[in-house]
């Protein structure tokens, strides 16, 4: 166990990876855990509390899972693509009662969003019941989502990139944030997409064809499905 109160846990690997592994962090008081520079590489690991990043430094995960409890918050330059959640090993689960926050420059390059992507072929990414991803980011692994997953970022998007999506939770657009799916999405168990003050766009501008099989689909408070 680590305790970080009122402190920095810092991974620096500007020369070689820095792995922590089968562990639990306690943050308390204003401490984060923070991917500096290099690769910051978490292992079957355990944050209670806040993490960062700082600009284009974000994480990659082994072993089977991450427990979060705490908000993750990364964050792009709008210029160059970020692989901010790098996934290394499958399956694998993000777990906990957090919230990971993943946005970059407003109007800029959506290319350039950050990126949960596999390191390997045949990946399979679970968001956990009671987890959260939201802001403005890029998914190109294949997932499973039991939790929410949240476009929330006035006039930007969530793009599900090719990679196929089971959705037994929420999909959000809100606050006039875009989900736009790119890839074949099925919902099953309950999932459902919510259009709360935002839009669900299918295939975007040259995005291909995309499916939806499914669900349901809500909207309210001006959310609309946009064709």
């Amino acid at each position: 166990m680590i305790n970080i109160d009122d402190a920095s846990l810092e991974f620096n690997g500007s020369v070689f990876a820095q792995r922590l592994a089968n562990a639990t962090v306690n943050i308390t008081n204003g401490g984060v855990a923070r991917s500096v520079n290099g690769n910051a590489d978490l292992e079957n690991v355990v944050f209670n509390g806040d993490s960062e990043g700082d600009t284009r430094r974000g994480f990659r995960f082994f072993g089977s899972f991450f427990k979060n409890n705490g908000t993750m918050t990364l964050g792009g330059d709008g210029v160059n693509s970020f692989d901010a959640l790098r996934i290394g090993a499958t399956p694998y689960a993000f777990s906990g009662t957090g919230q990971m926050i993943l946005n970059h420059p407003a109007m800029t390059n959506p290319g350039a969003a950050p990126t949960i992507s596999p390191t390997l072929a045949g990946v399979v990414l679970t968001n956990g019941a009671n987890h959260t991803i939201r802001g403005k980011y890029r998914v190109a692994t294949e997932m499973i989502n039991l939790g929410t997953m949240t476009a929330d970022n006035p006039g930007e998007t969530v793009q599900f990139v090719g990679a196929p999506l089971e959705n037994r939770g929420t999909l959000r657009a809100t606050n006039s944030g875009i989900l736009e799916l790119r890839n074949d999405t099925i919902q099953s168990g309950g999932g459902g997409i919510d259009l709360d003050g935002g839009f669900l766009d299918f295939g975007g501008v040259g995005g291909g064809i995309a499916s939806l099989t499914g669900g349901s689909i809500a909207a309210s408070n001006g959310g609309k499905l946009l064709i």
